[in-house]
C-alpha cells in the first residue's frame, strides 16, 4: 500500500471531533427549560395533544379541566400580586392570555369540552385528584 492510500484509507474511518459530543448538545437543546414542567402549560399540552388525537378518555377530560382550574388560579394570582411590577404583570397576563387561548382552540375541536371552561362547572372527582397531585 502506498502512503496516499494509507491515508485516504484513514480519512474514510476517522469520525469527526466530538461528534458525541454535538450530540449530546443537540440532546441538551431539545429539553425543556427549568420549570416549564410545572404549573398549568404541560397539563395543558398533553390535554391538547389528547384533543388532537380523537374522543376522549375520562382521565383527559379531568386534565382539560385541570388545566383551566391552573389558568384561572394564576390568572388570580397575577392580578394580586404585589410584587410584580406593571411590566411583568402585563407580560404574565400575555402569557396567560396565549394559553387560555389555546384552551379555547382545544375546547372548540371536542365542543364537550366547552361546558368545562365555566366558573360555575362542576369539578369532578378525577379533576380534583389531579390537581391535588399537582
Amino acid at each position: 500500500m502506498t502512503t496516499s492510500s494509507k491515508s485516504d484509507s484513514a480519512q474514510r474511518n476517522k469520525r469527526p471531533k466530538n461528534s458525541g459530543q454535538r450530540q449530546a448538545g443537540g440532546a441538551q437543546r431539545r429539553r425543556a427549560r427549568p420549570g416549564d414542567d410545572t404549573g398549568v402549560s404541560p397539563v395543558l399540552a398533553r390535554a391538547e395533544t389528547a384533543v388532537q388525537k380523537g374522543p376522549l378518555k375520562p382521565a383527559n377530560r379531568a386534565r382539560f379541566q385541570v388545566a383551566a382550574l391552573l389558568l384561572r388560579e394564576e390568572r388570580a394570582r397575577v392580578k394580586m400580586d404585589a410584587t410584580l411590577t406593571d411590566s411583568e404583570r402585563a407580560n404574565e397576563q400575555k402569557r396567560l392570555d396565549g394559553l387560555a387561548g389555546i384552551l379555547a382552540k382545544t375546547a372548540a375541536r371536542d365542543t364537550s369540552l366547552l361546558s368545562m371552561l365555566g366558573e360555575s362547572a362542576p369539578i369532578t372527582p378525577a379533576a380534583k385528584a389531579l390537581r391535588r397531585d399537582l
